[in-house]
C-alpha cells in the first residue's frame, strides 16, 4: 500500500468517526495490510501540526478527529484520485478496446500480470 494512500484513508476513517491510533490501523489494515505504529503515529502527528486533525484525551488514549481544514484536503486528495483514475482509463481504453490486450498474456509468465483481463476489468470500472 502506497504511503499517500494511507493518508487518504486516514482522513476518510477520521471523517467517518473519531479513532485512537490503535483502532486507525485496524480499519487501515481493512484495505490491505496492517500499517506499524512507527508510520501511523508520526503521521498523525504531522497531519495534527498542519491542523488538518485534532485530538483529545480519552482516559488512557488520544482519540483523533478530522478539522475543517482536514475536511478540505481530503475533497481535495478525492477530486485529485478521481482525476488520475480518469486519466488513467484515457490511457488503458486504447489498449483494452482492442485485440491487442491478448498480446499482452505474454507478461503472465513473467508475473506482471496474474490475469490478463486485468486492463479490460480496470477499463469497465
Amino acid at each position: 500500500m502506497f504511503k499517500a494512500h494511507i493518508k487518504l484513508i486516514t482522513l476518510k476513517e477520521l471523517s467517518k468517526e473519531s479513532l485512537s491510533g490503535y483502532d486507525l490501523m485496524k480499519h487501515i489494515e481493512c484495505f490491505g495490510k496492517k500499517p506499524s505504529p512507527g508510520y501511523v503515529y508520526p503521521l498523525l502527528k504531522g497531519l495534527k501540526e498542519k491542523g488538518f486533525i485534532s485530538s483529545k484525551e480519552d482516559k488512557r488514549k488520544k482519540v483523533y478527529s478530522i478539522t475543517v481544514k482536514g475536511k478540505k484536503l481530503l475533497d481535495d486528495l478525492q477530486k485529485n484520485r478521481e482525476y488520475m483514475m480518469k486519466k488513467m482509463r484515457n490511457v488503458l481504453k486504447p489498449i483494452a478496446d482492442k485485440d491487442e490486450i491478448r498480446e499482452l498474456s505474454f507478461y503472465k509468465h513473467k508475473g506482471f500480470f496474474k490475469d490478463r483481463d486485468i486492463l479490460v476489468r480496470f477499463h469497465n470500472t
